[in-house]
């Protein structure tokens, strides 16, 4: 057996008490989803940790904390965002695209300057060892933190799709059928690993794409990821799949848009919830305490 295979922890099912509820909360942008992270330490006890992948994503979260008059030092925060291509790479992918045919740029072999872009490697680190940039402390692996006080936060799924496709080509225009499966599959790894392994109460969020039900051949509205195949799949190990939108000045949670993939537990059939995920973290501590109890 390799050295590699030996490395390979099988994820094995956790008992019940272990299990974190998981909700993906999908918007356009601007629908509140950032700013309702927040309700996460309201009234329920438990300190926020969150992975951003979008550049400023602290602004909505900390003038979220301050306006519900929440305690900045109950949130814990790192970032990793997608590269930002300096001015002499977008000219050498130009100069490329300019003076090459598509068969050319088809042809080359790997990706530019790949070892430029391993964003998505260092999203990995960060979640195996959570360090808070506020205060340097090392908080350790997100899947050992204590749900008892700890809950876990990616904002947002858009980010981490931009890396993972941004690590298997790097900064070539061109993108190969099997390249997208090599992205699509470690992006998918990743969030399965996420949804099983996770304890502690978990919000990943992300952004809305139209795509074409595999099965019924009918227009539907999922979180956007990468490719046509994967935003059918990726609610399914989510306790709640909800949709975030604004109405004029008010900001609401629905469990029934039309033509909206979306799923519920223990969030009411409405389109007019509060965005609060503090009822949901309650009702995830009640029953896990019950369960322990038995």
């Amino acid at each position: 057996m390799s050295e590699t295979q030996t490395n390979v922890q099988p994820i094995r099912p956790q008992p019940e008490t272990d299990e974190g509820s998981c909700v993906l909360l999908v918007g356009g942008p601007g629908s509140g989803k950032s700013f309702s992270l927040s309700t996460v330490v309201q009234d329920t006890g438990l300190d926020l940790c969150v992975l951003g992948t979008e550049p400023r994503f602290r602004e909505s979260i900390e003038q979220s904390f301050r306006e519900r008059k929440l305690d900045l030092n109950r949130l814990h925060y790192c970032h990793v965002y997608p590269a930002a291509t300096s001015w002499h790479l977008l000219i050498e992918a130009a100069t490329n695209i300019n003076t090459l045919s598509f068969q050319s740029l088809s042809g080359m072999k790997g990706g530019f300057n790949k070892e430029k872009y391993q964003q998505f490697i260092e999203v990995l680190r960060a979640l195996a060892n959570f360090k808070d940039e506020r205060t340097g402390k090392l908080l350790g692996p997100v899947d050992q933190l204590d749900p008892t006080k700890y809950a876990v936060a990616i904002d947002s799924l858009t980010g981490l799709a931009m890396m993972s496709m941004d690590c298997t080509v790097g900064s070539r225009p061109t993108i190969a059928e099997g390249e997208w499966g090599v992205a699509m599959n470690q992006l998918e790894r990743l969030g399965n690993t996420c949804t099983a392994m996770i304890k502690c109460f978990f919000v990943m969020t992300g952004h809305i794409e139209r795509e074409t039900d595999p099965v019924t051949q009918a227009s539907q509205l999922y979180v956007s990821t990468l490719g046509r195949k994967l935003s059918p799949k990726w609610g399914r190990f989510y306790s709640e799949v909800v949709h975030a939108y604004r109405e004029g000045s008010k900001y609401y949670w629905s469990t029934v848009t039309p033509m909206f993939d979306l799923k519920k537990r223990f969030l009411p059939l409405s389109d007019k919830i509060e965005p609060n995920f503090a009822p949901l973290i309650k009702a995830w501590q009640k029953r896990r305490s019950s369960t322990e109890g038995m």
